[in-house]
């Protein structure tokens, strides 16, 4: 007998961002095993200003806004991707970012 289960990649992403010069956590990138297209990495304040968006899936944010260092808070993330499959998935969240 053969039992085949379908598999979703799986999002990897943290709860806690530090931008801090120090060469950890510095960059936030959308991690996702097995995908085949990124379709978009966005992130939002509080206020729900976009403050960082990418298709890339090399790019990553760096906990800045237009040049300048993005506070202390909360952000939502928002993801959408294909995996294996062409069905478009998508992913959302909330990370806190600690200067």
């Amino acid at each position: 007998m053969t039992i085949e289960v379908p598999c979703v990649a799986a999002i990897m992403m943290p709860d806690v961002f530090t931008p801090n010069g120090d060469g950890y956590n510095d960059k936030l990138y959308a991690i996702i095993p097995g995908i085949k297209l990124l379709r978009t990495f966005e992130i939002y304040n509080r206020l729900g200003n976009l403050v960082f968006s990418t298709a890339d899936p090399s790019k990553a944010w760096d906990g800045t806004y237009k040049g300048k260092l993005c506070p202390t808070d909360y952000y939502i993330y928002y993801i959408s991707y294909k995996g294996k499959k062409t069905v478009t998935r998508y992913a959302k969240g909330v990370l806190f970012l600690i200067r």
